[in-house]
């Protein structure tokens, strides 16, 4: 299973930011690593408006890397656009599965007149 698996069946969102530290500190000592632009390396990950961000820093530095036809480079932006973008894709399903279960509830409460101080 790869970190891509793994991510892609995350149940929560703390899982999906340890299984991204872990691969940012695997990328970090890889052979490429030290050409790897430093904003996707940082640490800690601070939420999706950092997860954003790194997605941002990943396409430009894909379209660098291909403007120099640096297949090495390419392989390794790929991979972490996959896996960033994934990373941010699982953490919106289970934002969207959270708001949809509560709904339900809600309107089982409300159903059941539990809802607004209901006995």
């Amino acid at each position: 299973m790869t970190i891509l698996d793994m991510i892609r069946g995350a149940d929560s969102e703390d899982k999906i930011y340890a299984l991204l530290t872990a691969y940012i500190n695997a990328l970090r000592h890889s052979e490429n690593g030290e050409h790897v632009d430093q904003r996707l390396l940082d640490l800690p990950i601070s939420g999706e408006a950092d997860l954003h961000a790194r997605l941002a820093v990943v396409f430009v530095a894909l379209d660098i890397a291909s403007k120099r036809l640096d297949n090495d480079m390419l392989v390794v932006y790929k991979e972490a656009l996959a896996i960033v973008a994934s990373a941010l894709h699982r953490i919106h399903t289970l934002e969207n599965n959270l708001h949809s279960l509560r709904g339900q509830n809600d309107a089982h409460s409300i159903s059941n007149g539990t809802a607004c101080g209901g006995v």
